[in-house]
């Protein structure tokens, strides 16, 4: 018998994703060899019995399961549409990291926290702002660093498009499924966990499938290393007005009855600022909260034009800045300015002429008008924009000559 690699991944609604985010079923064995047979016997008689078997030895070694049974009641929850990178390969992906040279100052900040394994280190940091201020982005944009550099424990984007990436059931158990491949210690940590009778019970996720294990695999640990880093993103959009501010009240409260500060192990969390999650963040260190309203509205607005600049660049100088005075220094509305005028359903991409076009329809449609307030401005940007789609749906952007 000879067997140099044999891969069994007996849950194929996840096979297409990369090894962290694969099964906990997954067997995979390599170099496994049966013994050589015996020598013939002399002529004229019958052969030679069969030698013994001389292979490797089939051991742990050759053998790597990526799960216990228990792992496996984790698969029901995984909610793999809430991975940072989960639509990476997409045409056009929902998420996206910063323009290059945008919220520098902000980004240094968090790697020097993620990096920081003094007592006095916040293990847990809030990003607050309001819609459209680039909180996701700021994420996406850290997730990338952080799992570049081997540091990324696990992340969950909350959404309200999709069932699972917006329910409070599916966060602890994604983000454990993940820490099972980010730190192997975890996972023989778990085992012994009653995953089935644990699910249930919604109260008892942080503590008992997290916090807990990852103390049992912290003991086991003969050296020390850089902390992995936990992201959660938008915790204002799971589903229930409770039950963001519920999570992040239990991970305060795990970590602090801890008494260790859950060493080796940071949580980023972003949220609008909710009244309740605000409540239950303000027991946090000022150092590890950071309002996005801090920043500038000087600083935004030039964050703003880097982005413009470089996703509108065959436009005029001149209407480019337009569209960066209109935003306030919001980048949702710059954003929407850019889909808008650069349509992911197109086989092509619109050149300056056309592109000008829009821009003057969105104009003569009272865009660029002066409005109280900057989310007022989005809302008519959306209004207009739904307005144009709905009629001229099933046509195709009409292309100047």
């Amino acid at each position: 018998m000879s067997a140099s690699v044999i891969d069994v991944q007996p849950t194929p609604s996840i096979a297409h994703t990369t090894s962290k985010e694969r099964s906990m079923a997954t067997i995979h064995i390599e170099h496994l060899h049966g013994g050589t047979g015996g020598t013939g016997g002399p002529g004229g008689q019958r052969g030679g019995e069969g030698g013994v078997g001389q292979g490797n030895i089939f051991n742990t070694d050759q053998m790597h399961v990526y799960a216990s049974s228990s792992h496996a009641d984790l698969l029901p929850w995984f909610a793999p549409k809430a991975l940072f990178d989960a639509d990476a390969a997409a045409r056009e992906p929902a998420r996206r990291a910063c323009t290059e040279n945008t919220r520098v100052g902000l980004i240094s900040r968090l790697k020097h926290w993620a990096r920081d394994t003094s007592d006095k280190s916040s293990p847990i940091f809030w990003l607050s702002g309001m819609a459209g201020t680039g909180k996701s982005t700021i994420a996406y944009t850290l997730c990338q660093h952080w799992d570049a550099e081997g540091h990324l424990g696990g992340s969950f984007f909350c959404s309200r498009n999709d069932d699972k990436a917006r329910a409070r059931p599916f966060i602890i158990p994604t983000i454990v499924h993940q820490l099972l491949y980010t730190h192997k210690p975890f996972a023989h940590s778990l085992r012994d966990v009653p995953i089935s009778i644990v699910i249930p019970r919604l109260a008892r996720h942080v503590d008992q499938l997290l916090v807990q294990p990852w103390l049992q695999s912290m003991a086991l640990q003969s050296s020390e290393h850089l902390p992995l880093v936990i992201v959660i993103d938008a915790l204002d959009e799971i589903e229930g007005n409770n039950h963001g501010p519920q999570l992040i009240k239990q991970l305060i409260q795990a970590i602090s009855v801890s008494g260790t500060r859950l060493r080796g192990l940071k949580f980023f969390v972003t949220s609008r600022p909710h009244h309740r999650i605000k409540d239950e963040c303000s027991s946090l260190n000022e150092r590890a909260v950071y309002r996005m309203e801090e920043i500038t509205p000087r600083e935004a607005l030039e964050d703003v034009r880097r982005f413009v600049d470089a996703e509108l660049a065959v436009l005029p100088h001149h209407q480019r800045e337009d569209i960066i005075n209109n935003s306030s220094g919001l980048f949702i509305y710059a954003a929407t300015m850019v889909h808008y005028l650069c349509p992911a359903n197109l086989n092509f991409p619109l050149s300056a002429k056309q592109q000008e076009k829009r821009l003057d329809t969105l104009w003569k449609s009272g865009v660029n008008a002066k409005v109280p307030d900057s989310e007022h401005g989005i809302d008519l940007l959306y209004d207009i924009i739904l307005t144009e789609a709905l009629q001229t749906k099933g046509q195709e952007v009409e292309v100047s000559k």
